[in-house]
């Protein structure tokens, strides 16, 4: 079981040998190959987050609550204390593995498809991994990065108008703010929008590293990062 969380650490690496591949080679490789590393990296994250998950299970109830630590590396030793970086396996964080790589699998899997013929192919599955794996900015670097655009905290009655498109329509919620020269300007009134989900991700020009769990309207929950897209389709704004 040890033997098991010690390899923990590919479900990130794994993701990122993705990204490094299309990006070293993705403009030899055909879109199909492109697609196909893609999905291969995100699919072996997933396994390897399957067999975590599994071992989890077979522990006892209150070790699974109480979760494994499992230490990468050390940053620094003084006397007798240490500060290392590690990764905390617990129910919790089983449930939002098996999540972000199953359905991310089958996201990166449908794309090869949805994506033939666009130019930005290789970028996107780029990206799609790096969503996977998290990114290495946080988010007031982000803003800080941005000369002009929206602070987006939440979207809200969100609703599939084209599903094989994956268009959806929505509203933002809970906060919608304009960013001037790298810093929040002041309030924007809620908007309306209907976007592609998929044409949004070819647009992701940074992610965060640090994750939000964020309650649906439906009672579900998701544990996402922070995006930087390139544009995204308003259509007007709430009544």
């Amino acid at each position: 079981m040890e033997q098991v969380f010690s390899i923990a650490w590919l479900i990130i690496v794994l993701p990122i040998i993705g990204l490094l591949i299309n990006l070293a080679f993705g403009r030899r490789m055909s879109e199909r190959a492109i697609g196909a590393v893609a999905s291969l990296a995100a699919g072996a994250a997933f396994l390897v987050s399957l067999a975590v998950v599994m071992a989890l299970v077979g522990m006892e109830p209150e070790a699974r609550v109480e979760g494994v630590d499992v230490p990468l590396y050390t940053f620094f030793s003084v006397g007798g204390a240490e500060v290392e970086f590690g990764l905390k396996l617990d129910s919790l964080s089983a449930v939002m593995l098996m999540v972000v790589t199953f359905v991310g699998t089958l996201i990166h899997v449908y794309a090869i498809g949805y994506m033939r013929g666009d130019p930005r192919i290789q970028r996107f599955f780029i990206y799609m991994n790096l969503f996977m794996a998290a990114g290495v900015s946080s988010l007031d670097e982000m803003i800080r990065a941005t000369a002009k655009g929206l602070y987006i905290t939440r979207f809200w009655y969100t609703r599939p108008v084209h599903p094989r498109d994956c268009i959806v329509t929505g509203m933002t919620r809970d906060g919608l703010f304009m960013i001037e020269d790298g810093e929040l300007a002041h309030a924007v009134k809620n908007l309306r929008f209907t976007q592609s989900y998929v044409k949004a991700m070819g647009g992701v020009q940074a992610v965060s590293r640090e994750r939000r769990t964020l309650i649906t309207e439906f009672g579900g929950a998701y544990c996402v990062p922070a995006l930087k897209i390139e544009a995204f389709n308003f259509t007007g704004s709430t009544v």
